[in-house]
């Protein structure tokens, strides 16, 4: 969902209503069902919320990814337990689970090899170009080239940006990879 001032927040408002709701069952189950239950329902039924489109409407403001993150945090806390005296770090450490930045980085990193690989929407793959360094540098080939946008905003929000910065930061071996049936 997009307002009318192409912003999110609406669909965010949408998505935290549906996240309280089923935090809201993972509370009533906990006393009934072990804990590696209540992460498998989160990661059928909440986890998939956060994680659906969020290469697209993932780069929020502050305001709204902090009240993502905080249902983020408040999931894992019912589910380990744990007073709300202890960090989200340390639970997640336990749970081994990321933050949602962290976890759309690696969404976006993925659709980033896709695009680079040709294994995406041709419109994707149009948003990039490949560097053509005139130096015979073994990972100039594999590096993209940054847009460069005349607001700040969009050089640092915009996903052709924001897409090339990732792939470009991955280390030559990693970006380099063959293709993994995984990520198709």
């Amino acid at each position: 969902m997009i307002d009318q001032r192409l912003g999110w927040d609406e669909h965010v408002d949408s998505l935290c209503k549906r996240v309280i709701s089923g935090l809201a069952a993972l509370t009533q189950a906990r006393r009934y069902i072990p804990q590696n239950t209540l992460i498998t329902i989160n990661k059928s039924l909440i986890e998939p919320l956060f994680d659906n489109c969020d290469v697209v409407w993932g780069n929020l403001n502050k305001p709204l990814t902090t009240r993502l993150q905080k249902l983020q945090n408040q999931g894992a806390k019912i589910i380990t337990r744990k007073d709300y005296d202890v960090t989200s770090t340390t639970i997640f450490g336990e749970l081994r689970w990321n933050d949602l930045e962290t976890t759309r980085r690696k969404h976006i990193a993925i659709l980033m090899y896709k695009i680079v690989n040709n294994r995406a929407p041709g419109y994707l793959i149009d948003l990039f170009e490949k560097s053509n360094s005139v130096y015979s540098l073994r990972e100039s080939g594999s590096r993209l080239i940054l847009p460069k946008y005349n607001t700040e905003f969009a050089n640092g929000s915009s996903f052709a940006f924001v897409g090339a910065k990732i792939w470009n930061s991955i280390p030559f071996n990693i970006r380099s990879a063959t293709f993994s049936p995984l990520l198709n």
